[in-house]
């Protein structure tokens, strides 16, 4: 495996001499908006086999075959190129939030790399949790400190029962003339123990726990069988700065991020000729199977 040829794949032509929190804000910049999110496999119209976890074939598949992949495959690959430059990187099992139960779920698995520098200031750093969170890294140990960037505000916090809980503050969206069409601040819905306030939303939990490679392998597995997210509908999703494109079932999303609170949005229905045309133009990714869909909308990747 050849770092130079993931660097192509991401059409990252920056400086790679040393290591600073800007060059690994540029190097996840060029990953999210060139390698995508995708669950597409798992909605083959004939069931694809269950893969286990090879680092070597997951870089083929991402480099040579231009797919995309999984969080454990997006971060798991950024992990070894963020080593191969020089990057101290640590890797740790995160989970998605379960709403109904106000918890972290452990179907939920989540994979998230926390990289620190000689100045000892460490950044919560994510390629692969499927567009609705942040691009740019997050500073830990600042529970206060809201983040902002192009696609929101965000803020990491420790709690008491020792999950980081990553937050978003709720945003509008608005349709091409700036109308709003949907506001997401859930007024009616009780307050999560995991929430700052109503204003904000939880993203996921992760703590500072080591877990052997055969846990994340165990991850992989079942995010190709059973895992509420990545089961639940086909997805293909790529982001830069400033906007965000994505498939989930037969729609076809794009969105802009007006500023940190507000995302305007354009969608239409799709048929399954036209998926596979637009995951070829907009996505690079050649499918040699026809998709099977499942739903429309059936989670919030907002």
């Amino acid at each position: 495996m050849e770092v130079e040829k993931l660097f192509k794949r991401m059409n990252y032509c920056g400086p790679i001499d040393h290591t600073s929190i800007d060059i690994l804000n540029e190097l996840c910049l060029s990953f999210v908006s060139t390698i995508p999110y995708e669950t597409l496999d798992n909605f083959a119209e004939k069931k694809r086999a269950t893969r286990p976890y090879d680092l070597k074939v997951t870089f083929n598949r991402i480099v040579n075959e231009h797919r995309g992949g999984n969080c454990l495959e997006l971060n798991m690959i950024l992990e070894w190129m963020l080593e191969k430059l020089g990057y101290n990187v640590s890797r740790y099992m995160g989970y998605g939030y379960d709403v109904e139960n106000d918890c972290f779920g452990h179907d939920r698995h989540h994979v998230i790399l926390l990289v620190t520098f000689e100045d000892g200031m460490t950044w919560l750093t994510d390629v692969g949790w499927n567009g609705a969170s942040f691009v740019l890294p997050l500073l830990m140990h600042v529970p206060t400190l809201e983040q902002s960037q192009p696609s929101g505000i965000y803020k990491v916090a420790k709690h008491d029962d020792g999950y980081y809980v990553v937050e978003k503050r709720w945003q509008n969206q608005v349709d091409e003339e700036k109308q709003i069409i949907k506001h997401n601040q859930k007024a009616n819905e009780a307050l999560s123990r995991y929430q700052t306030s109503k204003d904000w939303m939880v993203i996921y939990g992760f703590k500072l726990e080591t877990k052997p490679m055969e846990e994340f392998e165990k991850a992989f597995v079942l995010s190709q069988e059973k895992h509420p997210f990545t089961t639940s509908n086909c997805l293909a999703i790529l982001q830069d700065r400033y906007h965000r494109r994505f498939i989930n079932g037969y729609t076809y999303v794009k969105k802009k991020y007006v500023n940190s609170m507000m995302i305007q949005v354009e969608k239409r229905k799709c048929e399954n000729s036209e998926l596979i045309e637009i995951l070829r133009s907009e996505f690079g990714i050649n499918l040699g199977y026809k998709l099977q869909p499942k739903t429309d909308l059936p989670l919030n990747v907002a």
